[in-house]
């Protein structure tokens, strides 16, 4: 059988994602609000297909779509392209927001040491920033899940093909990293875990398997940046709001923090009802009732960074 990749491509301005096998187009889907837009599963996060169309079961060629997705993909965002082969999880469109805004803001805008993409996955984030930036020499990319850093590897791999970056791939949990290992002119981009926790021990949450719940990591950066005289790039929800002020209010007075953009998402996740109505509840999780996707949140891009720095 011959070998097919599905390249998907996203837009500059994220306003186009177009699905491709060699060179011909299965699919465009405008407007996207998600990398992978199936609204068919009937999860917590969806509705069923009765509610509504699914946009990416709509295109013509959606079973080839399917078929091909995680099996053999490549994602494409301004010229760059990284390798993924369903290990982990793929760049999420929040990622490609992340990416979008401190590109556009020419983060880190000025020579940096090495940067830090924590919690790595795919290695997508690191990838597009150091390639984008000249003055970044070393990328230290930190993953806890074997494979995804497996695949990690082989992406960063292209900036020693290009300029010679050095790229290091460490298999570890965020949390274990210690603050010496960082030095002042260091930058960090970072997709962290950012669904907030009511309460530890409630059934069907686990936090050594449920990977993406948590704020435990974003709490971290947050006093990496605090302690270390580093810049920190990256993302989190408005329902880890909470999380977010508290430890601005307990590092605060050592940080400079800038919003510098704002997006509406939907939150598609497979989570017990308990946990979707504490969300609603306590966290501000908004529901559509006119929408083939039931909840949202905004996902939103800050910089944190030390009022030392040099």
């Amino acid at each position: 059988m011959e070998f097919s990749t599905l390249d998907i491509e996203i837009t500059y301005n994220l306003d186009r994602l177009i699905f491709k096998e060699s060179g011909e187009i299965l699919g465009i889907v405008n407007h996207p609000r998600l990398l992978w837009e199936c609204s068919c599963q009937p999860t917590t996060g969806g509705r069923s297909p009765q509610k509504g169309p699914c946009v990416l079961h709509s295109l013509n060629h959606s079973s080839r779509i399917s078929e091909l997705f995680g099996l053999s993909t490549r994602i494409w965002y301004r010229n760059t392209s990284m390798v993924w082969n369903g290990s982990g999880w793929p760049p999420s469109l929040d990622s490609f927001f992340l990416l979008k805004t401190i590109l556009d803001v020419n983060w880190p805008n000025k020579s940096s040491g090495t940067l830090w993409d924590m919690g790595a996955g795919t290695g997508f984030l690191g990838l597009h920033v150091a390639n984008s930036n000249q003055s970044i020499k070393k990328i230290i990319a930190v993953e806890v899940d074997p494979l995804s850093a497996k695949i990690c590897k082989i992406n960063l791999e292209q900036l020693n093909l290009s300029r010679a970056v050095e790229s290091v791939v460490v298999v570890s949990s965020v949390m274990n990293l210690n603050f010496d290992d960082f030095q002042p002119e260091d930058s960090i981009i970072s997709n962290p875990p950012y669904l907030p926790l009511p309460m530890l021990g409630k059934e069907n949450i686990n936090l050594d398997t449920d990977v993406a719940l948590g704020t435990a990591m974003l709490t971290k950066l947050i006093e990496l940046a605090s302690r270390c005289k580093i810049t920190v790039a990256m993302c989190y929800s408005s329902l880890a709001e909470i999380e977010v002020q508290q430890a601005l209010s307990k590092f605060g007075n050592q940080i400079e923090y800038h919003l510098l953009a704002e997006r509406n998402t939907p939150l598609r996740l497979d989570l017990p009802d308990w946990y979707i109505d504490w969300l609603i509840n306590q966290r501000g999780l908004r529901q559509f009732a006119d929408d083939v996707f039931c909840y949202w949140h905004t996902v939103k891009v800050a910089i944190f960074s030390n009022i030392n720095k040099e």
